[in-house]
């Protein structure tokens, strides 16, 4: 009877103990669940700027916490494996995950991507930055020179191969360095590289900083070469960066963009979504007047031109103002409207 009455003991503290684990467990797992993780890019990106300030704006039910990122490749896999909830993106990379192209061909993303659409936010702009007395004046004087093509994982490194091959060249012909923008405008101060290449909206921290200390040159295309690169890949626009935007920079700089797109995971309720697309649109003309230079955000513009379908919950923001948008079928499916 001992015998039997100390393993009944020892079952019951197995039990108990077990049972305060399994407590535990689920504390921990929803509490971290509740977290909206939504990747930044990198400090010197607009991104970062960009979810930084809307993270302090945004309803605190959504309880944002960023996660920097080396840029919209590592987010699109960071999302796809679920490690992050959300993030702002390049619309030109989503069109190539949703293809399942380029930096997605071995991935499993073509008609299985796992995030889906909230909105567009502004657009981004191709910069080619190098010093005032530098030799490169022209695209083409780029062969041959020390150029920072953008971060491992980064879209930039696909924009600067676009442009490059309007131009008759590849990066064989420059000597490719695969630096944040942070370090580009660094090792650009300091004679390292002779340009570095940027898809971000401008103002970007990482050329206002420079800028401040350095005499800077940012080249323009020609209209030609704008419209061949339009003609040929649906996702870019023709875009001009305002003289002033940059310290001495003092005339127009004709470029290519794509939009910046806020994506989330599909696993995201519609209710959070919903309150998050209503924020992002409710605080843009703060956000882009103080981030970018585009001005505040309409549901129309923020509905329009985006490459993959948008979350329910974004579908249902959008429903309220009479604007229908393709719905991811795989987000969550609780009909809000």
């Amino acid at each position: 009877m001992k015998k039997a009455s100390g393993k009944i003991k020892i079952i019951v503290w197995i039990i108990g103990i077990l049972c305060v684990c399994l407590i535990f467990v689920l504390y921990f797992t929803q509490f971290y669940q509740k977290k909206f993780r939504i990747g930044t890019g990198n400090p010197g990106g607009t991104y970062y700027s960009y979810i930084k300030e809307f993270s302090e704006l945004a309803d605190s039910e959504l309880n944002i916490s960023r996660v920097e990122t080396s840029g919209t490749v590592a987010s699109i896999r960071l999302l796809q494996k679920g490690f992050i909830d959300g993030a702002i993106v390049q619309n030109d990379l989503l069109y190539n995950a949703s293809k399942g192209i380029d930096f997605f061909e071995e991935e499993n993303t073509k008609d299985n991507l796992a995030f889906s659409a909230v909105a567009g936010l502004y657009t981004e702009s191709l910069q080619i930055v190098t010093h005032r007395d530098s030799t490169i004046e022209t695209i083409e004087d780029l062969k041959g020179k020390r150029i920072s093509v953008g971060e491992d994982q980064s879209g930039v490194i696909l924009n600067a191969a676009d442009i490059l091959d309007i131009y008759g060249m590849s990066f064989n012909d420059v000597e490719c360095r695969y630096l944040s923008y942070s370090d580009s405008a660094k090792a650009l101060a300091n004679g390292e590289i002779d340009a570095f290449i940027c898809m971000a909206g401008a103002p970007t921290n990482a050329i206002t900083g420079c800028a401040e200390n350095s005499d800077l040159r940012i080249l323009s295309l020609d209209d030609s070469d704008i419209e061949k690169l339009i003609s040929i890949y649906p996702y870019y626009v023709s875009c001009t960066i305002p003289a002033g935007t940059y310290k001495g920079i003092n005339e127009d700089i004709h470029t290519i963009g794509v939009r910046a797109v806020l994506v989330v995971s599909n696993s995201r309720s519609q209710e959070e979504v919903k309150i998050l697309t209503d924020d992002i649109i409710k605080y843009s003309e703060k956000l882009n007047e103080s981030i970018v230079t585009d001005g505040q955000l309409s549901p129309e513009e923020a509905a329009t031109d985006i490459a993959i379908p948008f979350h329910s919950g974004a579908a249902s923001y959008y429903n309220d103002f009479s604007i229908t948008v393709p719905v991811d079928p795989n987000s969550n499916s609780k009909v809000l409207f």
